[in-house]
């Protein structure tokens, strides 16, 4: 019962590229459903498209955008080297 209501809310949420596909692709783009989207402002900022005109000062005049934070890479496990006689 749980995994069918997990199935209905991201239905209702998301959207995803194969979304009604027998086999979609596994690292399909998601988003969120527009209307989701417009309720989203508070929690999330405003969307990549509409940036530009919400960071401006009352004049008109581009504000300092906040900083984005860029994905950390994981670091590489490196392996001991083979000692070689």
């Amino acid at each position: 019962m749980a995994s069918s209501v997990w199935r209905a809310a991201t239905r209702a949420v998301l959207t995803y590229e194969g979304q009604y596909a027998v086999n979609p692709k596994p690292l399909a783009k998601v988003q969120l459903n527009y209307d989701v989207r417009n309720l989203c402002w508070q929690l999330l900022g405003p969307p990549p498209e509409k940036e530009d005109s919400f960071y401006r000062h009352f004049d008109g005049t581009p504000m300092e955008r906040p900083k984005k934070f860029e994905p950390v890479a994981k670091p590489k496990k490196s392996r001991p080297k083979k000692k070689t006689k």
